[in-house]
């Protein structure tokens, strides 16, 4: 008897199996017999004692797996695709003492012939399982008939024919077929989850690879629409071949598509990777990659995006359009588990390790677990002759686009140089390793780190006083989330800057009323991935440089605290910034950054960074979703020291609020695009505004062309009658006598300003302070106060550039009952300024009586100025 368990033969690469195209013409869906010299005739295991292949198991359980093969010389066993050391036909596993699935996979080989079985098995209770399972274990994906290990029905997908040729799942796994005449390959299962996690496994066996025409050529590729909404949200992962990564949301009214990953590639290599999906209801989103070879982690984009309420089907679909002339450029998918409303982010942990503190270009080359594939030779890499068959095959294939048979094998030869080393890499960018208090984990408190890493040596809790001491580097991981509340952290440093809090690529930390210090005089610096000193790891350990790794992307939330003995609190690209009532004393200014680079443009944008800085908010080409800056004091160790801001004011407007900056000099400089999806010419200038409203100030330095900073101040109108009563509901409008329409009145209301204007969608733009020309008086008489953001008027002072200031003074009427008071030339100023925002310390009195009166002259009558 010939089992139903599929047996190929196709090319090796380097002792890694690609299927061949001819082996892939079976029914769509189901396994094929196919007459080899290697076949599978039985298989069991001692756990169910017959031939079922998903099933439960106790935890510390020992099973043993067994193929009964005919032709067969070599068998590989892989437990979650990590090959063991067993070779046999029989295979004794231990089920670990541990909550999961496991898929234990057999391939029994002799050349290039081979045969394969599977089967899965999990310790998860039908309450832990995921709500969509499939493992492909039944060697399809349709018309399925066994169930998975909780006893449910298998999904069952669909082909979607509009896209193409469905892929096949004869080996346990889905992979394109034969290419077809539109080159892509779909299939849709039923799925309601818009919020939760979803996992898969992906491996390119080929690894590196770039088509004809660089990265406009046919790709090889996966895309996995993980949610597909009724309301037309679809959201999708995007994985090619060539590095190239995307994650993006389609907006099917109007086809509006939507990155938000900033264009997150990294260079895989031929082995399997996990990919992990959060997405919270709150809008939030990770995504992680996992090498199975190599044992790494990596966040790979956080993003935010509240649309997509609703799910109803999944989508994937592969792509492998060149499979006539590279049948080893394919794609497999596997593994895939969805659970709803569950959040899977890595484990809680703290511990003392050592973590890559920054990345060097070196004259050497950093060959990562992942890139080997780059410079060693590819040993048995047999690939068919092109022929003028593949060429009008490809032509016809792909609209629009022509390759001669002369580009064609010019590329390929380029390809198979590249691939096979003959032009190594003498130089490239190197971690450069730190070691400390390693933070992985959402919603890790001080608490937990001192349980966790239980060494007063490191890391000392003194519990009557909620006050902890760090001895060495305190580093919040990429995507992890360290929370500060109702404590005090002491960074202890025996030389100025000698450890560092570090807050990483996507990281969160949270500080709320709590102080952060040293522990004796000298200061700790602060640490923010971006520009300065790279994040990403991701793409920098597998790849190089790329758009993300000039970003932090994550989030700092500080309110009610102290910041004190520190330096280099230098904050790039920020995903969420909130700095509310906020003290940071004893500042200083140091460079801590790392200014290698990889060439002439990379030079420069470092080069733009480069220098000492005690605080510095650098915002850029990149969407920031959450804004408030408020009630801050700044002092520094040795004053002054500079308070930067490099703002991008294209796409947003900024205000800082009810801060005092004390001696330092505020220093506003302007943005500038580091990378993009498209990468642009350098450089490509910001305008930069900070709007400082109600701040204390001593001096403000713009040394650039497009900055400039605008103070401004709350205005306080009081009107009264002739006989000296309150009156209410008078309206009072204001307009700027100098430029209105840049700088008219404003309040403080945040709007968001949305792709294609449609609230559907993700936002883009925040701005600050709306414009506010008029207002009603309350019962008191008064104008609203700042605590009504809507109807509170704010008046700009003065706007300063790098030529000078242009000063702004303002025409204010006062109108009730059709009677008005007219008020010229008010000339807002530090005068104005309120220690506590909701009293006023200057008050403008407009008394009802049809006259026009100039400010000047109301203040000789004492009816401008502190009110009584």
């Amino acid at each position: 008897m010939i089992a139903s368990v599929v047996v190929l033969s196709g090319f090796v690469i380097n002792g890694a199996w690609a299927v061949g195209a001819e082996a892939l013409n079976g029914q769509v869906g189901q396994r094929k017999n196919i007459s080899s010299t290697v076949r599978i005739s039985s298989w069991f295991n001692t756990r169910t004692g017959d031939k079922k292949r998903m099933f439960l198991a106790r935890s510390g359980e020992k099973i043993s797996f067994t193929v009964i093969c005919e032709g067969a010389e070599k068998y590989e066993w892989r437990v979650n695709k990590k090959v063991q050391k067993d070779t046999g036909k029989t295979f004794t596993w231990t089920v670990p003492d541990d909550k999961g699935i496991w898929e234990i996979h057999v391939r029994a080989s002799k050349g290039n012939a081979e045969a394969r079985n599977e089967w899965v098995v999990s310790t998860l209770k039908v309450s832990e399982a995921p709500d969509f399972f499939d493992y492909f274990t039944d060697g399809r994906f349709s018309n399925r008939r066994q169930t998975d290990p909780w006893g449910r029905r298998l999904p069952e997908w669909k082909v979607k024919h509009s896209w193409g040729i469905a892929p096949q799942a004869v080996r346990f796994m889905l992979e394109p077929g034969k290419e077809g005449e539109k080159c892509t390959y779909a299939i849709t299962a039923p799925s309601t989850t818009a919020y939760g996690t979803w996992r898969f496994k992906f491996r390119f066996p080929m690894g590196y690879f770039i088509p004809p025409n660089g990265g406009s050529g046919p790709r090889t590729s996966l895309y996995y629409e993980f949610i597909g909404g009724s309301t037309g949200h679809a959201y999708r992962y995007n994985k090619v071949s060539d590095s190239h990564n995307y994650f993006y949301e389609v907006y099917y009214p109007g086809n509006v598509r939507l990155h938000m990953d900033e264009d997150s590639g990294f260079t895989q290599g031929r082995g399997w990777y996990t990919v992990t999906i959060i997405r919270r209801k709150d809008g939030w989103l990770q995504v992680y990659v996992s090498s199975i070879d190599d044992g790494w982690t990596f966040l790979q984009f956080r993003g935010y995006n509240p649309g997509g309420k609703d799910s109803t089907y999944v989508i994937m679909s592969l792509r492998r359009p060149l499979w006539d002339i590279f049948p080893m450029a394919t794609v497999y998918v596997d593994a895939m588990e969805i659970y709803k409303d569950k959040y899977f982010y890595p484990g809680k942990s703290a511990r003392f390790t050592r973590y890559i503190e920054n990345w060097r270009y070196m004259n050497k080359p950093f060959i990562g677990a992942n890139r080997d594939y780059l410079i060693e030779l590819w040993k048995d890499f047999k690939v068919p002759e092109i022929t003028d068959e593949h060429i009008a095959r490809i032509n016809k294939r792909h609209h629009g686009y022509r390759v001669s048979a002369k580009r064609l094998r010019e590329w390929r030869g380029r390809e198979l140089r590249w691939m096979g080393g003959t032009r190594p890499r003498t130089e490239g960018y190197n971690p450069v390793w730190g070691k400390g208090i390693v933070i992985r984990g959402r919603g890790v408190t001080l608490d937990d780190v001192a349980r966790m890493v239980n060494n007063p040596s490191l890391f000392d809790y003194d519990k009557s006083k909620r006050t902890f001491t760090c001895y060495t580097d305190l580093v919040v991981d990429e995507g992890a989330e360290l929370i500060i509340r109702n404590a005090t952290l002491k960074m202890h440093c025996d030389t100025p800057g000698e450890h560092k809090l570090a807050v990483m690529y996507g990281a969160t930390i949270k500080v709320k009323d709590a102080t952060i210090t040293s522990d004796t005089d000298n200061f700790f610096l602060w640490r923010f991935v971006g520009a300065a000193n790279y994040g990403y790891n991701l793409g920098m350990w597998t790849g190089g440089l790329s758009a993300l790794s000039y970003g932090q992307f994550g989030s700092v939330l500080m309110e009610n605290c102290t910041v004190d003995n520190c330096a280099y609190f230098f904050l790039d690209s920020p995903r969420e910034l909130y700095l509310k009532n906020v003290k940071f004393t004893r500042v200083h200014q140091a460079d801590a950054g790392e200014y290698s680079a990889s060439g002439n443009e990379p030079k420069k944008r470092k080069e733009f960074v480069r220098g000492k800085k005690a605080f510095c908010i650098f915002i850029k080409n990149y969407d920031i979703y959450g804004f408030d800056m408020s009630g801050l004091k700044f002092s520094a160790a040795s004053s002054p020291v500079e308070i930067m801001f490099l703002l991008n004011s294209q796409k947003n407007r900024f205000n800082v609020y009810d801060s005092d900056f004390g001696k330092e000099i505020v220093t506003v400089r302007p943005s500038v695009k580091m990378m993009s999806f498209w990468n642009s010419r350098w450089p490509e200038w910001y305008r930069s505004e900070l709007g400082m409203v109600n701040c204390r100030f001593s001096n403000i330095r713009v040394p650039q062309p497009r900055a400039s900073a605008v103070p401004k101040y709350y205005l306080d109108v009081k009107v009264l009658s002739p006989a000296g009563k309150p009156v209410s509901r008078a309206k009072v409008t204001v307009k700027n006598e100098v430029d209105d329409r840049n700088y008219p009145a404003e309040n403080k209301v945040l709007k968001y300003r949305y792709v294609r204007d449609n609230p559907e969608l993700r936002p883009s733009n925040l701005y600050l302070g709306q414009p506010n020309r008029s207002c009603l008086t309350g019962t008191d008489g008064h104008t609203p106060s700042p605590s009504d953001i809507e109807h509170v008027v704010i008046l700009p002072d003065f706007v300063q550039d790098m030529n000078g200031r242009k000063e702004f003074t303002y025409t204010i009427t006062v109108e009730k009952d059709g009677i008005k008071k007219v008020i010229t030339g008010v000339n807002p100023g530090r005068k104005w300024f309120r220690p506590d925002p909701e009293k006023p310390a200057y008050t403008i009195t407009a008394v009802l009586d049809g006259k026009t009166i100039s400010e000047s002259e109301l203040i000789k009558k004492g009816l401008a100025g502190p009110d009584k």
